[in-house]
C-alpha cells in the first residue's frame, strides 16, 4: 500500500489546524489531481467548479482522514468519486440535455513519475485494470498507452500503424463503456453483489473443471491469455476457444432461468440480455470488482 511522505502528512496536519498558508498550499497541490478525475464526466467550466467544491468538502472533513488506513491521495480520490457520483445521480443533472465530453483524463497532464505515485496503491491498480479489461484487446492496448503512459494520439497511431482517427474513435468508445460500468457498479447494493456471486458460482458449475479454472483466471484475476497459457501449460488457441464456448454456456444457462434472467436484466438496467453484447463482460466485471473490494 502506498505511503504518504512526511511532507504530505505535515501538510494534512496543518490543514486540520486551519493554518491559512497551508490551506493555500493544499489547494495548489491537489487541485489538478481532483480536476483530472472529474473532467472525465463534465465540461470544463463545471469540472472546475466541482473540483473546488470537492477540495472545500475535503478540508471540512479532513479530520476523518486516518493515515493508518491508507494514503491521503487514495482517501481524496474516494471523496472525489463519491461527490461526482452524487452529482451524476441528481435530478438536476439528469435534466441536462447534453454533456460535453472532453477527453476523459485518468492520469493525463501528469508527468510519468507523478502517475506512478498516483497508482502506486495496489487496490487502485487492480480496480483500474479491471475497468480496462472491459475492452477488446486492441482497444485496451490503446487506452493503456494513452492514460497510463501518457502518449499522444499521433504517437499511438504510429506505434500501432493505424490512422490517428481510429485511435481517437477507439478511445472514445472505450471511455463510454468504462463510464457505463463505473456508474452501474455504484448502483449495485451489497445484497445484489451477494446474489450475483451465487449466480456466478452456479454459472461456473455448468462448466467442466478446466473451463472453470480458465474463466476464473481470465475474468476474476484478470489475467491475459499468455499468462494463463504459461500457468496452465495450455495452447493459447485452446484457451481462447474455451473462453468463447464457456461464455456461450453461461449465457445459455442465464437465459434458461426466467428468475435469473429477469433479475439480471433488472440489476444491469437492460431490457433484453440478448440485445446487450457486453452483458457478460459487465457481469464478470462487477464480480471481479467485488472480489477485490477492501
Amino acid at each position: 500500500m502506498a505511503q504518504d511522505t512526511l511532507e504530505n502528512l505535515k501538510l494534512v496536519k496543518n490543514v486540520k489546524n486551519k493554518d491559512r498558508k497551508s490551506l493555500n498550499v493544499f489547494f495548489e497541490k491537489y487541485y489538478d489531481f481532483v480536476y483530472t478525475n472529474v473532467e472525465y464526466f463534465f465540461e470544463t467550466r463545471l469540472a472546475e467548479e466541482i473540483a473546488m467544491d470537492v477540495l472545500r468538502k475535503v478540508i471540512s472533513k479532513i479530520n476523518l482522514f486516518d493515515k493508518n488506513r491508507g494514503c491521503f491521495k487514495s482517501w481524496l480520490y474516494m471523496v472525489t468519486k463519491n461527490h461526482y457520483i452524487e452529482i451524476l445521480k441528481s435530478s438536476q443533472f439528469k435534466e441536462r440535455k447534453k454533456i460535453e465530453y472532453k477527453n476523459p483524463i485518468i492520469f493525463e497532464n501528469y508527468e510519468y513519475k507523478e502517475q506512478l505515485d498516483i497508482i502506486s496503491d495496489d487496490s487502485y491498480i487492480k480496480f483500474l485494470n479491471i475497468y480496462v479489461n472491459l475492452l477488446e484487446e486492441t482497444d485496451r492496448d490503446i487506452m493503456m498507452k494513452r492514460f497510463f503512459y501518457n502518449k499522444k494520439y499521433q504517437e499511438i497511431a504510429e506505434e500501432l500503424k493505424i490512422n490517428v482517427n481510429i485511435v481517437k474513435s477507439r478511445i472514445r468508445r472505450g471511455k463510454i463503456k468504462i463510464r457505463k460500468v463505473f456508474l452501474l457498479q455504484d448502483s449495485i447494493t451489497d445484497e445484489d453483489c451477494n446474489i450475483l456471486e451465487k449466480i456466478f458460482i452456479n454459472c461456473l458449475n455448468q462448466l467442466d473443471k478446466k473451463s472453470e479454472t480458465i474463466m476464473i483466471e481470465k475474468f476474476i484475476y484478470n489475467k491475459k491469455y499468455k499468462e494463463i497459457k504459461n500457468e496452465l501449460k495450455i495452447d493459447i488457441n485452446i484457451i481462447k476457444n474455451c473462453v468463447s464456448k464457456s461464455k456461450k454456456q453461461i449465457l445459455k444457462f442465464i437465459k434458461s432461468s426466467y428468475e435469473i434472467r429477469n433479475y439480471m436484466e433488472k440489476t444491469f438496467l437492460i431490457k433484453n440480455i440478448s440485445d446487450d453484447r457486453d452483458f457478460l463482460l459487465k457481469f464478470f466485471t462487477i464480480i471481479s470488482l467485488n472480489f477485490y473490494k477492501e
